[in-house]
Formats: C-alpha cells, sequence, structure tokens
C-alpha cells in the first residue's frame, strides 16, 4: 500500500519556545513576535527535518519504509523553463505517442565502486573484481571526478552484463550519489558532464540505475581494489560465533567463506580451485538448508536478501548496523528473533588478507540476525538487540 501526506506551512506546526520568541521580533503597530518558526529563517529547514527524520526513524523500525521530503517552493510562484530545458524536453514530446510502455527492468544487478590516488575498484556482484590504474591526464582529476567516473568506467568496461537492467551503485561518495540521484547539479560544470555521459550510456543500455550511499567502513572490496590491494577477507573468532550458536543452534554451513575463514567444516567458496569446498558462489545455487551462516560483504547484502525470496530454511545474516539502510526493513521483515550484537570487534574480528582487524574496526558495528528463507512478512513491531 502507498499512501502520501502533505503537511502544508509545514514549519508553522513548530513552536517557538516562549523564552526564545523576543529573538524572532518584528515592529509592526507594537511589537509582533513569531510563535512558531517562520519560512525566512535559514535554520528552520533543519530544524524541522530533524523533527521528521525522529518520526521516519520510528516508523523504519516498523518496517515501513518512509521517504521525507520538505519543499519551500510556492505553487502560485512562476519560474522561466530555461531554453536549455525546453530543448531536453524536446525529446519527450517526440516520443510521448510512440506506444511503448515503460517498465524498470526485472533484473538487477549491484556493483561497488570507489577511487584513490593509484586507481579505481569495482566489485560486480559476489565475485568480479575489477581494477584500473590512472592515466597521468586521470591522476590530476579531482577525487569526486574519479569517484563519479569509476561508475561509469565499469558499466562501459561490461556493456553485457549491464545490459536491460536495474543497477545498484553503492558507493561512499555522498557527491557520486547525489550527481546520479539529482541527474547532476549545479556547481561543478566537470561533474555535470561527466554524470551526463553516464546517464546518456545507462540509457543506451536500456537500463536504470539507482546510487545508493555505503558507509566507507564497509565499502572495503572495492576500497582495496582501488589502491591496488587484495580484496579483504572478514572472519569472526570463535569467541564471538560461539555466544551466538549457542542462542541458536550450530549451522550446517557456511555459504561465504574459504577454508581459512570457515567458522564451521562445510562451506561454500569463491575460489574454483578450493576442492574442499561444498561448491563455488553460494548465489549461483539455490538455498536449501536446515541452518545456515551468511557472512558476506556488505555490498552483497541485498544480493543475499534478494537470494532469500526463493530460499528455504533458516539463516544466520551476518551485517552491519546501520539503521537508515534500505535493505534494513527487510532484514526485519524475515527475522524470527532478536538481533544479537557482536562486541569487542576489535578482538573478535580479523582481516585474513593481513592478519590483523580491519582499519577503523572501532567504527564498525556487526549483528546477526536469524532469518528465514522465502517471500518476507511484515513484521508488528520494532526488534531489541541481545547483545553477546
Amino acid at each position: 500500500m502507498l499512501a502520501t501526506i502533505d503537511r502544508s506551512d509545514a514549519l508553522y506546526h513548530v513552536p517557538v519556545e516562549r523564552l526564545h520568541r523576543r529573538f524572532l521580533a518584528f515592529r509592526y503597530q507594537g511589537i509582533t513576535y513569531w510563535t512558531c518558526l517562520q519560512f525566512s529563517l535559514a535554520f528552520a529547514p533543519q530544524a524541522f527535518s530533524q523533527l521528521t527524520n525522529w518520526v521516519a526513524a520510528f516508523l523504519r523500525s516498523w518496517s515501513v519504509r518512509i521517504i521525507v521530503y520538505l519543499s519551500r517552493s510556492s505553487p502560485r510562484h512562476a519560474t522561466p523553463i530555461p531554453q536549455a530545458a525546453r530543448k531536453a524536453l524536446d525529446w519527450w514530446l517526440q516520443h510521448l505517442g510512440d506506444g511503448i510502455g515503460y517498465a524498470t527492468p526485472k533484473i538487477g544487478i549491484v556493483l561497488s565502486t570507489d577511487a584513490s590516488d593509484w586507481g579505481l575498484g569495482v566489485s560486480i556482484g559476489a565475485s568480479l573484481y575489477l581494477r584500473h590504474m590512472w592515466t597521468p591526464q586521470q591522476r590530476a582529476w579531482h577525487i569526486n571526478r574519479k569517484e563519479l567516473y569509476a561508475v561509469r568506467w565499469a558499466l562501459e568496461s561490461n556493456p553485457l552484463l549491464f545490459t536491460n537492467r536495474t543497477i545498484t551503485v553503492l558507493t561512499d561518495s555522498t557527491v557520486v550519489a547525489s550527481q546520479i540521484r539529482r541527474q547532476g547539479g549545479l556547481r561543478s560544470a566537470t561533474l555535470l558532464r561527466e554524470t551526463s555521459e553516464l546517464l546518456h550510456l545507462v540509457l543506451s543500455l536500456r537500463s536504470v540505475i539507482k546510487p545508493v550511499r555505503l558507509p566507507g567502513v564497509y565499502n572495503t572490496i572495492a576500497d582495496h581494489i582501488s589502491r591496488n590491494m587484495c580484496p579483504p577477507e572478514w572472519h569472526l573468532l570463535s569467541k564471538a560465533t560461539s555466544a551466538v550458536f549457542r542462542r541458536w543452534g550450530t549451522p550446517t554451513v557456511d555459504l561465504f567463506a574459504s577454508r581459512r575463514s570457515a567458522v564451521v567444516p562445510s562451506y561454500v567458496s569463491l575460489n574454483p580451485d578450493d576442492h574442499q569446498a561444498l561448491f563455488v558462489d553460494a548465489l549461483s545455487r539455490p538455498w536449501n538448508f536446515d541452518l545456515a551462516w551468511v557472512f558476506p560483504p556488505p555490498p552483497l547484502i541485498p544480493l543475499v536478501l534478494q537470494h532469500l525470496e526463493t530460499a528455504t530454511g533458516t539463516f544466520l545474516l551476518v551485517t552491519p548496523r546501520w539503521e537508515k539502510t534500505f535493505w534494513r526493513p527487510d532484514v526485519k521483515a524475515r527475522a524470527v528473533d532478536a538481533p544479537i550484537k557482536l562486541k569487542d570487534l576489535s578482538r573478535t574480528l580479523l582481516d585474513l588478507s593481513t592478519n590483523k582487524p580491519p582499519p577503523d574496526v572501532q567504527d564498525l558495528q556487526l549483528e546477526v540476525w536469524k532469518l528465514r528463507g522465502g517471500r518476507p512478512t511484515l513484521r508488528s513491531g520494532p526488534h531489541q538487540s541481545v547483545v553477546c
């Protein structure tokens, strides 16, 4: 069900503390005081957004998807349409009568990108990693252009993979996410041209593109590749997993592992040369397990949730504790118990590529969810985490 709530004169719903009204006074037939927020104040939209964000967070805790939008424009204000915009609209005028229905491509693909001084890194799906070292000319680019170019380079390098697809781009750059979401910007002509080239490429591939902001501390694979380093391989030590297994049971298989990182004897690997693995690439087969351990790289969580749609059994999924991510309501809808929050990650989480805790481990928060396979159902209330 889709619903829209429109509150006109939104700021007027926020009262001003009586002691502070003297700062919002003006002289008209005496002195007049504002008793609520006024639209002319620069901080007013931010103050109102803080209130609506609290409401949105509460609704998201109940697995309700919500988008909050604040507009300060007046419906009676006439704005002239620039000539460039008129020219861009001509395409639509010429094609509105084509009679061809438009639908978002049903097949999705997820990629994560990052850029560094060395080059760019791209992770596509579960097993395809790409890198590109900057040319002398590209090395002089601003980092925002490098980050945005990384997305276009990934699509240009693999056009067949991205044809007729819904492309989800995971990026730790707020600029890249904003440029794609808003189809450009006004602050940089260079970024506007780069965004235009990207969107025209997506259009030529008959695809759509969606940016998702991923905190840098979780964008580990693309980050390492962009620095010409081996991809990380996170592993939870038995001190962390034993508490989970005592509560929910010991899994029969580890779906995202290697010979070194597996937490149980039976595991699925990405390495085709690992002959001890149950099979290669967990996402290549349907899942039917009594209890499985799922600790994917964070960029793969959307693919994991999509794979769970057709799965049967129970799964222990390790995810970042990230309240605002788009996939969290889906996780909550599948949950059969409150999540377990993992503590002391500096002592229990290891990156096997370095045999050390991940960088910025103090900023990491992980939790384990017990999920059911199949289509999710809407939960009736929020979950409370249990610390282990």
